[in-house]
């Protein structure tokens, strides 16, 4: 075996735990609500400015058109 100049470090464990839930928590949130996924979270639906636009906004909008 040849043996090369190897450095091993040892991370927290909980840091690292927060990192890759955070990680997971943006990915997730940006398929589900990035652009062009026509969904909204519920605090943009419910809040204030939509309730006061002019042009208000059906609570449930069909992916496929053909549905209505």
């Amino acid at each position: 075996r040849s043996k090369g100049n190897y450095t091993a470090m040892h991370l927290k464990d909980q840091s690292l735990t927060g990192l890759h839930q955070q990680t997971a928590k943006d990915f997730v949130y940006s398929h589900l609500y990035g652009p062009g996924t026509n969904r909204t979270s519920a605090n943009e639906f419910f809040s204030l400015a939509n309730k006061k636009d002019p042009v208000k906004k059906a609570a449930v909008q069909f992916v496929d058109k053909s549905w209505g």
